[in-house]
């Protein structure tokens, strides 16, 4: 019985020790992870706090190129690229403002497409009253056409040489109203 005795009390201490530093382990394991909890809200506080400005809450450049790259990574495109960046309040109230003025004075517009390349911006345009739109060569043509009508005018203001883009501007020319620019020299 001694024995038995003896042994128990090896043991139990042994147990409680054990049972000591597992319940120390998991109040470490416990603290690390409040820590990292702790440590990501500090970094997301000093990132927010590097990204915009504290007066107005505006995001800065730094908060727009992280985005960016966020999208370039997620769209598969680590090149760089031309972000564009269009306040469509402002863009509604120019296209009104032509559109209202060139209304009231009587004048047809073609609007020039080589600021913004939007055939979706093209269509608003001409949804808005513009008589055509204005290119400046045939691959820029060919890709207004989707976003003019059969009536609409596109006008290519720079006259055209050499027979490739000569042959696509016939072609473009069958199914599109086109006007040209020419030069007599």
């Amino acid at each position: 019985m001694t024995e038995i005795v003896a042994e128990i009390l090896v043991v139990v201490p042994f147990c409680a020790l054990a049972l000591h530093l597992w319940l120390r382990a998991r109040r470490a394991e416990a603290l690390l992870v409040a820590g990292d909890r702790e440590h990501r809200e500090v970094v997301a506080e000093i990132t927010d706090l590097a990204e915009r400005d504290p007066l107005t809450g505006v995001a800065n450049r730094r908060a727009f190129n992280r985005a960016l790259a966020e999208l370039q990574h997620r769209a598969g495109t680590a090149r760089a690229g031309a972000p564009i960046l269009i306040d469509l309040d402002i863009m509604e109230r120019n296209l009104r403002k032509l559109s209202d003025y060139s209304r009231e004075h009587g004048f047809r517009v073609r609007p020039h497409t080589k600021t913004h390349k939007i055939p979706a911006l093209a269509r608003k345009q001409i949804g808005l009253g513009a008589a055509g739109l204005t290119v400046a060569k045939v691959g820029e043509a060919e890709v207004m056409a989707t976003a003019a009508a059969d009536a609409t005018e596109i006008l290519v203001a720079y006259p055209i040489y050499g027979s490739e883009k000569l042959r696509r501007l016939a072609t473009l020319a069958a199914q599109q109203r086109l006007l040209l620019s020419l030069d007599s020299e």
